[in-house]
């Protein structure tokens, strides 16, 4: 009954606790995004349901493997159970947050979350010594930190979450890099529709995402950039298909008549995606990319595109996956047999805008970034 009260009563304070920091988590994140929408969504989200879904995942942990350390150090000899216990408690609590726990396997947070969880595990389990043994000054010692240790290690999860890190925003070393943004996460500044002066209403911004939600024609910056290294993230819908141009000018009709293309697409729902020369990541047409590169549909995928004088290369998930030379005479033979020979101007500006593609379906962009190369 005891150990029924003692866990009761850590609850009482975790359960508050845990919605209190998932408010404060979720205004945090409403003000980097200067968003009140998101502000309201982030702060009922993770009070609604990510302290009662954290409850029913670390309890049961605990107790399981409170369990079984009792299990494992029972015996006539009870300072001998406690030191069995101390000694196995943070294995098995390490294996616990790696494979049941919040943390998804992640090595470094679940080894501390162990130790932590250990003194939990032994102040609910050891929580009375024999009448005729006196505790010793340790033993008191973690019964009465342990009710701490379960609010901080139960409450770990949620305040973790909250530190991970913001796509739509730049680490000290990409500023000293020389990296900006290109999007600030909640706002379209800095970009406009092709041949337009403002956003077209089919661009939002959703869940800290640029994303075509409707009709509305392709989106480019304002600013244009010569040699230059540009890095993204994107998710396209079920059968979906986008693109991402370079050196975009608007003296032609359309942004793939001047600008070269790394398409976006999913491979496997899009008829696109049975040739490698305009399957994902491909510099559409003309330079096929390798196959198995792409995460499935509704993953985010990132990219780098490098472009420096002629050298242009297109990375996908971390692999290089197009490399070629701007007018070469490779380059020029590829063109001649595409396409694209109908558009004198394509591929030949040394400047120009970034552009993403309106193709008809649903695509989000995010963390778009970019630094000049001199």
């Amino acid at each position: 009954m005891l150990f029924l009260k003692n866990l009761g009563r850590y609850l009482a304070i975790f359960l508050p606790l845990t919605c209190l920091l998932g408010l404060i988590e979720g205004a945090v994140r409403g003000m980097w995004g200067l968003n009140p929408a998101e502000l309201r969504y982030q702060a009922g989200a993770w009070a609604v349901f990510e302290a009662p879904g954290l409850l029913l995942i670390a309890v049961p942990t605990v107790l399981l493997l409170g369990w079984a350390v009792r299990l494992l150090g029972r015996g006539k000899d009870s300072r001998r159970g406690r030191l069995l216990a101390a000694v196995l408690a943070p294995i098995l609590v390490w294996i616990g947050g790696l494979v049941l726990g919040p943390f998804g396997g992640q090595l470094l947070l679940a080894f501390p979350f162990a130790w932590i969880a250990s003194g939990i595990i032994y102040g609910l389990v050891f929580k009375l010594s024999p009448p005729d043994v006196l505790p010793s000054s340790s033993d008191s010692a973690m019964r009465t930190a342990s009710s701490l240790l379960l609010v901080v290690a139960l409450s770990l999860p949620s305040t973790l979450a909250g530190a991970q890190e913001n796509p739509n925003m730049l680490t000290e070393k990409e500023k000293q890099d020389g990296w900006r943004l290109l999007f600030d996460g909640s706002t379209t500044n800095g970009w406009r529709g092709f041949k337009k002066n403002s956003v077209p209403d089919g661009w939002k911004v959703v869940d800290g995402a640029i994303a075509r939600v409707g009709e509305a024609g392709d989106l480019i910056t304002n600013d244009e950039f010569g040699n230059f290294e540009l890095a993204l993230q994107w998710k396209i819908a079920p059968g979906g298909n986008s693109g991402i141009m370079y050196r975009v000018t608007e003296e032609a009709d359309a942004t793939y008549e001047t600008g070269p293309e790394m398409q976006v697409l999913d491979d496997a729902g899009h008829p696109d995606g049975k040739s490698r020369l305009t399957a994902a990541g491909s510099c559409f047409g003309l330079y096929p990319s390798p196959a198995g590169l792409l995460k499935p549909v509704g993953q985010w995928n990132s990219v780098r595109i490098i472009v420096n004088g002629n050298h242009v290369e297109h990375w996908l998930n971390g692999t290089k996956a197009v490399e070629y030379e701007l007018g070469s005479p490779d380059w020029q033979a590829k063109v001649k047999a595409s396409k694209f020979a109908q558009w004198p101007g394509y591929g030949l500006a040394t400047r120009g805008h970034v552009a993403i593609q309106d193709h008809g379906d649903r695509v989000a962009y995010r963390g778009i970034k970019v630094r000049v190369l001199k």
